[in-house]
């Protein structure tokens, strides 16, 4: 059995979203969750994050990925720990005008 020591960054946030997933919470907070995966772990992991929200749960997720913000139910932007603007359709253009830049 090897240790979490010999993981790799992206094989323990693998076991940590595991964790997580297995403990069936009606809230899930998820700190970057696919910051260090590959791309193709990064979008089973989101479509995982995705379902449980069908299920009724919810998944409050920060990410500084645009792209995935994007695909999102609703993305909150805040700035210097103010909540700046809520999206409820957000889109890549949206979310970079509000951040204030461009696409």
């Amino acid at each position: 059995t090897a240790s979490i020591d010999s993981l790799s960054g992206g094989e323990k946030q693998k076991v940590a979203i595991a964790r997580v997933l297995a403990t069936d919470s009606e809230i899930i907070f998820a700190d970057e969750p696919t910051g260090a995966l590959d791309s193709i772990s990064r979008e089973k992991v989101f479509n995982i994050l995705k379902e449980i929200t069908k299920q009724g749960k919810t998944v409050i997720m920060v990410t500084h990925d645009i792209e995935m913000a994007s695909r999102t139910d609703r993305a909150i932007i805040i700035r210097d720990g103010k909540i700046q603007n809520i999206l409820s359709q957000p889109t890549e253009t949206l979310i970079l005008h509000e951040m204030g830049g461009n696409l």
